[in-house]
This record gives structure tokens, sequence and C-alpha cells, in this order.
């Protein structure tokens, strides 16, 4: 967001998601980036949702905009979750596996239990996943370089 917004922001290490979140409902820090978990305060009116940081709109909350929407570029950080086998696993298992686990995704037990902890299931295929996680490690590495942040 920073890179992208071309603002100054200090980043503010917290010792879990609570005490962020009630130091932005008391006023003590400005804003937060915080999982989608969040939502449950957002719609008590406790919290508000200024923008997502996902590709898209998010169908938990699809009246908020898009960091890209709101003018600030490639901000986007969608957690992948994914299920991983065993290099040299043969293809015909991983088909299989991939079918079965998305017809999971896709259950409507399944899907209500993801957005119940604001989350999305979304099924894709093992290419496709891949694909998502090679451009964000290309879009992360690069912002990595380009303020050459360095591990503590």
């Amino acid at each position: 967001f920073k890179h992208y917004a071309n603002v100054s922001a200090t980043h503010i290490p917290y010792r879990g998601l609570a005490p962020a979140i009630q130091d932005v409902m008391a006023g003590q820090i400005d804003f937060a980036f915080v999982p989608a978990t969040t939502l449950a305060a957002v719609r008590t009116g406790k919290l508000k949702l200024l923008a997502v940081a996902s590709k898209t709109r998010t169908e938990l909350a699809p009246q908020t905009p898009t960091f890209a929407e709101e003018g600030f570029g490639h901000v986007f950080a969608d957690s992948l979750f994914g299920i991983y086998a065993p290099a040299g696993t043969r293809p015909d298992v991983v088909e299989h596996l991939n079918r079965e686990i998305n017809k999971i995704l896709s259950t409507p037990v399944v899907k209500a239990r993801f957005a119940e902890v604001g989350a999305q299931a979304v099924p894709v295929t093992p290419a496709a996943f891949r694909d998502m996680v090679q451009a964000e490690t290309r879009v992360f590495s690069g912002i990595v370089k380009a303020r050459n942040i360095t591990p503590d």
C-alpha cells in the first residue's frame, strides 16, 4: 500500500489481531490492514471498511471497492491457501484430488463456513493456483527489492 499509494506510514507490529482492532476502534491508530474475519465488526458499525485488498470486490462485502478502484494501483494481498502434494506426485492423482477438493469447496455448507470466517472458497485448477502464487511472488519480491526490505 505504501509503495503504490506513495505514502509514509509507520508499521506497528501487534501481538495479534484483537489488540490492533481495539486500537483502531479506540482511535489510537488511524488504520490497519486486517483479514476479513473483522467483517463482523464492520457489520455492527464498530469499524469502517475502506477498501478490500483483492483484485476484485468480495462477495462478502460487495459494496466495498478494491484499492485499485480507489486509485491505488496494484494493491492486493489475497491470502492464498492451497493443498500441496510432494513433487513428483503422478498427474492423475493430482487431478483426482483437485477435482474432489473443488467439489467439496463448491458445496453450500463449505462456502457458508468459509464466509463465517471472512473467507471465500475458490475452486481452481493446480495450474491456475500455481500461476496465482507465482504472480504474488513477483509482486511482493519487487516491492521488497524496491523498498530495500530486509529481515530483522
